[in-house]
C-alpha cells in the first residue's frame, strides 16, 4: 500500500558511519517499555550483528523491539542523512 513512499538508502559514508555508532552506543534503555508509532526503520549491520531500529517522527526509538530513551542528537544525525539531497 506505501510502497511508492518508501526510500531506501545504502549508506558507506566512513565517516558518518563512525558517529552514528558512537550515538548508537549512547541509547539507554527507557524503563517503561511502550509502543512507538514507526516512521523510520533502520537496519544496522555492525560486523556480527544487524539490528533493527524503529523510529517515530520527532521522538521514540526502538532497537529489536527495546524501546530506548530518546536521543535529540541520534534523531538529527538519522534526518541529517535522511533529508540529504540525492546525488
Amino acid at each position: 500500500m506505501f510502497r511508492d513512499y518508501i526510500k531506501y538508502k545504502k549508506i558507506k559514508d566512513v565517516k558518518y558511519i563512525e558517529r552514528f555508532t558512537k550515538e548508537y552506543k549512547k541509547l539507554t534503555t527507557e524503563e517503561k517499555q511502550s509502543g512507538v508509532d514507526m516512521r523510520k526503520q533502520i537496519i544496522f549491520h555492525n560486523g556480527k550483528i544487524t539490528d533493527t531500529i524503529c523510529m517515530g517522527s520527532h521522538f521514540d526509538i526502538k532497537i529489536n523491539g527495546v524501546k530506548k530513551d530518546d536521543s535529540k542528537s541520534f534523531l538529527n544525525l538519522i534526518q541529517e542523512k535522511m533529508y540529504e539531497s540525492e546525488k
